[in-house]
């Protein structure tokens, strides 16, 4: 299974979203590299449904299958949807993250026509609920990144 950008419970904490989820909770605004990026995210129960369907069937050895919800959203898109969702006040500090040292691709979504077809499975979560949910869980389990 190929997966495109996975997020979701127990990510690492230097990721996009649980960047912007947790200086949401803690009232710091977050250092951002670039809000323009795409991707196709993926919330982390979707990839897990997909993994079981693929243990399941076993039968398509030698295959590529991408994981993913087939929709491209920015950086951009999906801080102001963690902002919102928290109820946050912060403001992106967007330039200070520093640039990763590649150049972005414009377009980053999967082609997930083959996997649908093959395991019939499609993602359930939209990008908003996917977000929901990891906000929830990071709100419950903050704790367990306090000492970063």
């Amino acid at each position: 299974l190929r997966l495109f950008s996975p997020y979701g419970y127990y990510e690492d904490p230097e990721r996009l979203v649980p960047t912007v989820i947790r200086s949401c909770l803690m009232n710091r605004n977050p250092k951002l590299s670039s809000g323009g990026s795409v991707r196709d995210f993926i919330f982390i129960d979707d990839v897990v449904s997909a993994y079981l369907k693929a243990a399941g069937i076993g039968k398509f050895r030698g295959e590529i299958l991408n994981v993913g919800t087939g929709t491209q959203h920015s950086v951009k898109d999906v801080v102001e949807t963690v902002i919102r969702l928290t109820g946050g006040t912060v403001k992106p500090l967007w330039g200070l993250a520093g640039e990763r040292g590649f150049r972005e691709p414009r377009t980053w979504v999967a082609d997930n026509t083959k996997i649908k077809k093959t395991l019939n499975w499609k993602p359930e979560h939209g990008l908003e609920h996917g977000l929901r949910k990891t906000v929830e869980w990071f709100r419950d389990n903050l704790h367990l990144y306090e000492t970063l």
